[in-house]
């Protein structure tokens, strides 16, 4: 995604996160949230211990260290939440958050995804 859901729907998402203590985190600056950070587990029951990660900031507050910080502690909070894998899905163009990816130190490999339009 490039553009954020409509507001209705991340509060949605959001609160049923947060209601179950789930990994979501929000940098706060002067009173105003300027980010996110979350894991959404998956809702199919075979592979509900892997969750998928979601990151935003805007930006003017990125390459400042908040993102490795947010995702670092997101990613503590999703092993206390009880899941065993995260996964995500990066634009190959966005090399400043692949550089941020790589800094949390994991095994890394390519996957092919693939689609059609009907």
């Amino acid at each position: 995604m490039v553009e954020p859901p409509p507001l209705e729907k991340i509060i949605e998402l959001h609160t049923d996160l947060i209601e179950k203590c789930g990994p979501i985190f929000y940098p706060v600056h002067e009173a105003r949230v300027v980010g996110w950070c979350d894991i959404f587990p998956f809702k199919n029951p075979r592979l509900c211990h892997r969750g998928g990660l979601g990151i935003g900031m805007y930006s003017d507050f990125r390459r400042k260290g908040t993102g490795s910080l947010l995702v670092r502690e997101t990613l503590i909070k999703a092993k206390q939440f009880g899941l065993e894998k995260v996964e995500l899905n990066v634009y190959t163009e966005n090399i400043a958050a692949i550089a941020l990816y790589r800094k949390l130190d994991g095994k890394y490999f390519d996957c092919l995804s693939m689609a059609k339009f009907l």
